[in-house]
């Protein structure tokens, strides 16, 4: 072989295994997913389902895009002063109870354990009113409680939110209102307070009036009620 042919024959040995690399190395190529930006965590809460009867167990809480879950446990009568938050394996998270006698005041418990006491608005216009028990970090909750438009902290740190404002993309339904909650923290006190406030408030009179023509929330009622907290 000449030095012309083994220039020639080099060459195309060359061409080849370019050839080859750029094809097959493209098949080989993993799109890397995409970095996650957001530092909170979502929850969908129906409020309503804190609020009502259902002969069984039906999901009240739900983490997006995929997550937490929490159910309302199968709720026989109004007249029943408990209600209690399950997970998927039907395991009991989230108790809150009513007093016997003073059905303003609620006992809040995560997993066994006493969260808080809770004390419903008064007929005057009181807010609502939180107590923590020595075992439980003192929560802060500030804003419009009653119209669901509030934030929580902890040592006078932002840990959570919860409104009804969404992105017009969003198709949550009328009756949900969303808590996001610090990455990097358990949810469960955060939702669990959240939880137990809610049942404090009794129902919400009109839910229509948060929607908009387009269909997204507009805002809560205009109520106002900051919660106090020792």
């Amino acid at each position: 072989m000449d030095t012309s042919d083994y220039v020639i024959g080099l060459a195309l040995f060359t061409g080849a295994a370019l050839l080859a690399g750029a094809v097959f190395g493209k098949e080989r190529t993993v799109k890397k997913p995409p970095k996650e930006t957001t530092r909170w965590r979502r929850f969908r809460v129906r409020h309503g389902l804190l609020h009502g009867i259902f002969p069984e167990a039906t999901v009240a809480v739900t983490e997006d895009p995929a997550g937490l879950r929490l159910q309302v446990a199968a709720r026989s009568s109004f007249s029943d002063t408990g209600l209690r938050l399950e997970d998927k394996s039907q395991k009991t998270v989230i108790e809150i109870s009513r007093g016997w006698l003073f059905r303003r005041r609620l006992r809040l418990r995560l997993l066994g354990k006493d969260l808080a006491h809770i004390r419903a608005p008064g007929p005057a216009g009181e807010p609502v009113f939180l107590t923590f028990g020595p075992d439980s970090k003192p929560y802060d909750v500030r804003g419009d409680v009653t119209g669901r438009e509030y934030e929580i902290r902890c040592a006078n740190r932002l840990i959570a939110t919860v409104s009804w404002q969404r992105p017009e993309s969003d198709t949550a339904l009328p009756g949900e209102y969303v808590v996001e909650s610090l990455k990097g923290m358990d949810p469960l006190p955060v939702l669990a307070l959240v939880l137990g406030i809610e049942v404090a408030l009794g129902p919400v009179r009109d839910v229509g009036r948060l929607k908009d023509g387009d269909g997204h929330g507009d805002g809560p009622p205009p109520h106002a009620g900051l919660a106090q907290t020792t």
